[in-house]
């Protein structure tokens, strides 16, 4: 049983990272921005189709957006700084990142 669910965690974070490398080139008008954060600013952009799709996992499939965090598909670090103010669970995560990283 155990094996069935590390397999299936699997196939939910390569299916996750294959749709965040085929919609990272997609901008939206009036959504995303081209140009960098204002000098001081830190925060990277991550882009609206990333933010609906990370977004979704962080609610309903925390377990696959944590699996996410070492992607080079997206950005998911900049997404938890993000919504680290608003959602608990994204500040933990973010928590369980540097630890890993021995930030």
């Amino acid at each position: 049983r155990i094996r069935a669910r590390a397999d299936c965690n699997t196939s939910v974070r390569s299916l996750c990272e294959h749709l965040l490398r085929k919609t990272g080139s997609l901008r939206f008008f009036g959504k995303d921005t081209m140009e960098p954060p204002p000098s001081g600013q830190a925060e990277r952009a991550v882009s609206f189709v990333h933010s609906v799709i990370l977004d979704h996992l962080l609610e309903h499939h925390p377990q696959a957006l944590e699996a996410l965090l070492d992607t080079q598909a997206a950005d998911v670090e900049a997404f938890l700084q993000s919504r680290c103010q608003a959602r608990r669970l994204a500040g933990e995560l973010l928590w369980k990142q540097h630890l890993r990283r021995g930030r």
